[in-house]
C-alpha cells in the first residue's frame, strides 16, 4: 500500500512489548493503529525532515494496563518521535 500525496504512511515492522502475553498482541496492535490514526490526522512534517526509522523509545506501564492504554502509550511515543505539526482545524 502506498501513501497518497499529502498523506503519511506508517509501517510498524516490529513492536516489542516485554512482559505482556501474546494473547494481547492483536488488541495492542489495533489500539496502536487507531490511536496513531487519530494523533496523526492533519499531521505535517517539519520542512526538510525525513525518517526511515523511528525509535519510539522505552516506557513502563502499570501491570494492570489494558491493551487500549498500552496502545495509546505506544502511539504517543511514536507521534512525539515523528515531530512535525498538526494542520489547523485537525482534531
Amino acid at each position: 500500500m502506498s501513501a497518497q500525496r499529502g498523506q503519511i504512511e506508517v509501517i510498524i515492522d516490529e513492536l516489542i512489548l516485554d512482559g505482556f502475553g501474546p494473547r494481547y498482541r492483536d488488541e495492542v496492535a489495533a489500539a496502536v493503529q487507531k490511536e496513531l490514526a487519530d494523533r496523526l490526522d492533519g499531521w505535517r512534517p517539519v520542512t526538510g525532515s525525513a525518517a526511515d526509522h523511528i525509535d519510539g523509545g522505552a516506557f513502563v506501564v502499570a501491570p494492570t494496563a489494558t491493551p487500549d492504554e498500552i496502545g495509546r502509550e505506544v502511539a504517543g511515543h511514536v507521534a512525539r518521535a515523528l515531530g512535525g505539526n498538526r494542520r489547523e482545524g485537525a482534531h
